[in-house]
């Protein structure tokens, strides 16, 4: 998360954006994350669901749930992998995803950008920047 002059944590995709903190790489990863988790790897998904949801509450209800969601949805990872990954930076992980994926997969990925200010704006499909407020629905 980035910092504001308050100190207070400003979300990047959120529905308040702050122009003067936006970073096109964070954005993108932001945005990767969001909208094309289905062309990550198991083990990505694993690391990536596990440590937003569930960082130290493995034993839990939740946890439990979390675990079999992934396991049949997208395929058996072993635990000691995702256990072993943790110790690295979340966001370092989430960029080298995001990262590969346009490497391997940019066909694919659709990055919406606005057409006045070129930052990436909140979805695919989105025809409103939450950066410089311009549109451009279809009239």
């Amino acid at each position: 998360m980035l910092q504001d002059d308050t100190d207070k944590p400003v979300r990047l995709l959120g529905p308040k954006v702050n122009p003067k903190f936006y970073e096109d790489e964070r954005a993108l990863t932001e945005y990767v994350w969001k909208h094309y988790q289905h062309l990550m790897t198991p083990f990505e998904l694993r690391v990536g669901l596990y440590s937003v949801r569930i960082v130290s509450d493995i034993d839990s209800e939740k946890g439990r749930r979390i675990y079999e969601y992934c396991e049949m949805n997208h395929g058996h990872v072993e635990d000691q992998d995702v256990i072993d990954a943790f110790p690295r930076d979340l966001n370092s992980f989430r960029l080298e995803a995001q990262r590969r994926l346009m490497r391997e997969r940019a066909d694919e990925i659709h990055v919406n950008r606005c057409p006045k200010c070129s930052r990436i704006v909140r979805s695919p499909s989105a025809h409103q920047c939450p950066w410089c407020k311009h549109q451009w629905h279809s009239r």
